[in-house]
């Protein structure tokens, strides 16, 4: 008995028994992981995130044993997307986590990832984030000379040896968003090389830090190999000139496809970096998100109304609230019917129902004439979506959906109008 598939527009057929990895059509209705996302949404109430566990785990996996020669530890990066059901996927496979507040430690404990595989990152750490980060025993990765005599602070004042890496700035381009472009001379982030020279000096000579290693991110949704070779070079070149540097932290940031451009994969990326750090010595950490849970998430949306004006619009129950990336970085998702029909093709801008006019979707898209009530799915939202989701317009946030063996289920529950308040108060004197 087989089912009739349609992926990236070819048919195959399969055995029933055979693992669904995804998204994909079967019978023209949109399913993940071999569940038809209408019936998802009969439960579920939309807009709604959902995600493939067989996705999530397929994506780790490839990194697991593209860089099996060099057995790194790989830390998701958790500002990707921070539920603690992915957290808690993720560690069940081997993975560690990065870091970057005091929240998103908390979150990685709370789903049980081993604080030897955590590493803190950013660049503004807080003095309770930091103390919080001594008393966890997890790595910290300094990104400023202060940074570090408050790391060897805190860690002096709770009777603890902190083990501490630099953040390079390695002042690489990589063709990216200027916003997601963390390696450049001008960006934010890391040190010069000649002050982590100096610094590495003085550090050695702390009593509650203990220096091991090197981390650099040189950006998010890079799709060239090369800069991330540049990078490896750059911080294995500094590494072996600093006694006691143990760890290369290379950061993460390997794009995904959006529009069917080509994206590297982490075989790509392993198949390159290898002869530049096999056999350094080094222990190797890798900070992947986007390319572990992009291409596994999708944001479920119901049209509302079709509207005729001096051009169509397409007006669906979720926004830029939902889904930030289109109006802040003009990036491109592609937006899918869940139920796949004849209907005539229209060009049309699929927008939400903010007060603004930069809540949209998509513009300009192709797509067959929906009507009021049809499931559209925004893919690729499985990074950087609900985790830049808000409030504004005092619109609820989204549910969260995951389909694991042969089920969904709700790991997040969608936010009610008393969460909006739960955090107000009304001074008496308003009374």
């Amino acid at each position: 008995m087989g089912k009739e598939r349609k992926k990236g527009g070819g048919k195959a057929y399969q055995k029933a028994e055979e693992k669904i990895m995804g998204f994909e059509y079967i019978n023209c209705r949109l399913s993940c992981d071999g569940i038809r996302i209408e019936e998802i949404a009969e439960r579920i109430k939309t807009p709604f995130y959902l995600y493939s566990k067989n996705e999530i785990e397929r994506k780790f996996l490839l990194y697991k044993e593209a860089f099996e020669k060099l057995s790194p530890l790989i830390c998701y990066a958790a500002k990707v997307n921070s539920n603690i059901a992915i957290f808690r996927l993720l560690a069940s496979l081997g993975a560690g986590c990065d870091v970057a507040s005091g929240g998103e430690l908390f979150l990685a404990l709370s789903a049980g990832i081993d604080q030897d595989k955590i590493v803190f990152n950013g660049n503004g750490k807080r003095g309770d984030e930091i103390e919080r980060a001594v008393l966890s025993d997890i790595l910290i990765i300094c990104d400023s000379p202060d940074e570090l005599f408050l790391v060897d602070q805190k860690s002096t004042q709770k009777q603890k040896k902190t083990r501490v890496l630099f953040r390079v700035n390695p002042d690489i381009s990589a063709s990216t968003h200027p916003y997601i472009a963390t390696g450049l001379a001008e960006s934010k982030f890391g040190m010069k090389p000649s002050v982590i020279k100096e610094l590495w000096a003085i550090g050695r000579n702390l009593k509650n830090v203990e220096l091991v290693g090197l981390s650099s991110h040189i950006g998010s949704q890079i799709t060239e190999i090369e800069p991330f070779c540049e990078n490896a070079r750059k911080l294995a070149s500094l590494a072996s000139e600093l006694k006691g540097a143990e760890y290369l932290d290379i950061g993460g940031g390997l794009g995904i496809s959006y529009s069917k451009e080509k994206a590297p994969s982490p075989k790509d990326l392993a198949d390159s970096l290898l002869p530049i750090l096999f056999d350094k010595g080094f222990k190797l950490i890798l900070e992947p998100g986007r390319s572990i849970v992009g291409s596994a998430g999708c944001l479920i949306t119901k049209v509302s109304y079709l509207k005729e004006s001096h051009k169509t619009f397409i007006v669906v129950d979720c926004g830029m609230n939902d889904l930030i990336r289109p109006a802040l970085y003009k990036s491109f998702h592609e937006i899918l019917p869940v139920s796949q029909n004849k209907e005539e093709e229209i060009i049309a801008d699929v927008v939400g129902p903010l007060c603004e006019d930069g809540d949209f979707l998509g513009r300009e898209r192709k797509i067959c004439r929906p009507k009021a009530g049809d499931l559209l799915s925004i893919m690729n939202a499985g990074a950087y979506g609900f985790s830049m989701s808000s409030n504004y317009n005092a619109r609820l946030r989204p549910a969260e959906v995951m389909v694991i063996d042969k089920d969904f289920h709700i790991i997040r529950e969608q936010e009610t109008e008393e969460d909006l308040i739960c955090h107000q108060r009304i001074p008496d004197i308003l009374r």
